[in-house]
């Protein structure tokens, strides 16, 4: 009777623990899913050989916006401009047009000129062209993503943003 018992309580523990580890494993999973992913880190990953196509991701960049192209880039803080397209994450979801007198862009779903840096949560998309990869993030989920604006992260909001363009 006594073994009985043993092996059942033996077995009843080690029950716990393998629902414990199951446990903790898929919250670390999920957690890992929406942790932020900075430009390089993502780059690395990609050199690495992580399969990363079709991939929800957080990835963290500085903003980079350029006007003649109505493009918002995510880029590491070290990263040279004109390398941007290259070695930065394209944000797909963002549509500017410039008026016709060039003083104003309309952007929408959200205002790309507020923030130093983004972090958007997407489905990560690998282009070739040639024989060089360009990644873009789409689907953003602006619910779970969030702007820097004078040193502190805050949701971005949604909208039509008229934004001032510099004369030539």
């Amino acid at each position: 009777m006594k073994l009985r018992q043993r092996l059942k309580i033996l077995l009843l523990v080690f029950g716990i623990g393998l629902l414990l580890l199951a446990g903790w494993w898929g919250i670390d999973r999920l957690l890992g899913q929406s942790r932020p992913i900075s430009v390089d880190k993502l780059w690395d990953m990609y050199y690495g050989g992580k399969s990363l196509r079709g991939r929800v991701v957080t990835v963290r960049g500085h903003a980079f916006l350029h006007p003649q192209y109505h493009r918002l880039w995510l880029l590491n803080p070290e990263m040279e401009l004109p390398m941007a397209c290259w070695f930065g994450v394209g944000i797909d979801e963002l549509a500017c047009e410039v008026n016709d007198n060039d003083k104003v862009m309309t952007c929408q779903p959200f205002d790309p000129s507020q923030a130093t840096a983004f972090e958007f949560r997407g489905t990560l998309h690998l282009h070739q062209m040639g024989k060089l990869t360009f990644m873009e993030l789409s689907n953003i989920d602006f619910e779970h993503s969030r702007q820097l604006i004078d040193s502190r992260w805050q949701p971005i909001p949604t909208g039509e943003f008229e934004i001032p363009t510099e004369e030539e």
